[in-house]
């Protein structure tokens, strides 16, 4: 699939591996997707987010809604972030994700097969009320925003 950013660049999840798409479970999904991976149960994939190398846009295809969130970049790079809506990045009420690219996916696939804690190279976290996106690497954090959302169309 070929999906142009809003800054023009144009993404495609045509060549595998990437790192345009990343794979992506919240705390009660993640679960059952390492169930998956040591193949006690079929999990059908939840999500996928495309990352936007150029502008660093997010794109979640949300299927519990059926629609499409566009995520905005609000601050980069910063060491202290504080969520905008009663403090929850603060209190701990923010919800837990697991994200990964196809380049570490086999990396994270191993340490599941392997019973070793798995090592993600980035914390993801979501609040529910704002509904931003925090991205914690190498002691900074990215906050994006919701720019946009539009509804999916099934055909």
């Amino acid at each position: 699939m070929i999906k142009t950013c809003k800054c023009g660049n144009v993404m495609s999840d045509a060549t595998v591996p990437n790192k345009i798409i990343y794979w992506t479970y919240f705390e009660d999904e993640w679960e059952k997707q390492i169930l998956e991976i040591l193949e006690k149960i079929h999990f059908p994939f939840i999500r996928t987010v495309w990352h936007c190398d150029k502008c660093d846009r997010l794109y979640n295809w949300e299927p519990k809604d059926n629609k499409l969130y566009t995520y905005f970049l609000e601050n980069q790079d910063s060491t202290e972030n504080e969520c905008s809506c009663s403090n929850e990045f603060n209190k701990g009420t923010l919800l837990k994700v697991y994200s990964y690219n196809d380049f570490e996916s086999p990396s994270i696939q191993s340490q599941i097969r392997n019973g070793e804690e798995v090592v993600f190279p980035r914390k993801v976290e979501f609040c529910p009320r704002c509904k931003r996106v925090f991205v914690f690497k190498d002691k900074k954090i990215k906050a994006f925003y919701v720019e946009e959302v539009t509804d999916l169309k099934i055909e």
